[in-house]
């Protein structure tokens, strides 16, 4: 006699069984965060005028190991930041690299400890 209160004496039934498992779909945002931690950094990201605004925050440490990366991961994390347009660097935006110069090259390399400051474009204007 089984010990399964069911009337088929199968505990199992209607429970999908982990090798018939279907995976869910991976769309290009996915793809392209999963490329994004492929060789990545632990990369500091510091907020000022727009983009604190729109985050909500001031400060947030990131896996990246570009700066395209980084705004392709901080756009999924904060979707009010619209960081990347096109691709490309929205233009409310301005980045700088270690506090020493501003960029909109998004091919930028990044490394572990790397501290980027992301202003409004019309801070201090």
């Amino acid at each position: 006699m089984s010990s399964c209160p069911t009337s088929s004496g199968d505990c199992n039934a209607g429970v999908p069984r982990a090798d018939h498992r279907e995976e869910p779909g991976l769309d290009l945002g996915t793809l392209e965060l999963l490329d994004v931690l492929t060789n990545s950094h632990l990369v500091n990201f510091e907020f000022y005028g727009l983009a604190r605004l729109r985050t909500g925050i001031s400060r947030v440490t990131i896996h990246a190991a570009t700066l395209h990366a980084a705004l392709l991961v901080l756009d999924r994390l904060y979707p009010n930041l619209h960081a990347l347009k096109d691709s490309q660097l929205a233009q409310e935006y301005l980045l700088s690299v270690g506090a020493q110069q501003f960029t909109a090259d998004l091919a930028t390399p990044l490394q572990t400890g790397d501290l980027v400051l992301i202003f409004g474009a019309d801070a201090g204007g």
